[in-house]
């Protein structure tokens, strides 16, 4: 990122900055990544609840028949475990089998699809910001051969 460019800021950032949120730069966005200390924030969390910010991060629409299928290949999670309006935390993996990313998949079931002219399956991926690139390329290269349709939302 150019040094000069300013840092992006999520919705979520004036009510992180009031929180006490240690201000940082990352991936291009100015982030809250401490509020107290790591055992106070555990304990809230365990007593009370946490949010995270996900503002910031990649979210790619992956489109197509049978993209469920393609998409089980590169992680380790059983897609087929969720079904529309659900989603699933797991991994992507890179060539070798190993741990490229963490993730978030949405299923959103199959939808009418004007880029064919009819419907066809849909899900939705929630990427890292700082790997948001090279993961999508790496998406890319694994899905659309299969003919599955990726954009960036």
């Amino acid at each position: 990122m150019d040094a000069q460019q300013p840092l992006q800021r999520t919705p979520l950032f004036e009510a992180a900055r009031s929180a006490g949120g240690r201000m940082v730069p990352f991936a291009g966005w100015e982030m809250a990544v401490q509020f107290g200390g790591l055992l106070q924030e555990h304990q809230a969390v365990r007593q009370r609840a946490g949010v995270f910010d996900i503002s910031h991060m990649g979210v790619l629409r992956l489109r197509g028949n049978g993209v469920k299928d393609a998409l089980q290949a590169l992680v380790p999670s059983d897609l087929f475990r969720i079904g529309p309006g659900e989603a699933c935390y797991t991994v992507l993996l890179n060539e070798t089998g190993g741990v490229r990313d963490d993730l978030i998949v949405y299923d959103c079931g199959h939808s009418p699809d004007p880029t064919v002219g009819g419907s066809s399956d849909e899900l939705v991926l929630v990427i890292n910001a700082a790997c948001a690139e090279a993961d999508t390329a790496w998406l890319r290269q694994a899905l659309e051969p299969q003919g599955i349709r990726i954009s960036d939302a």
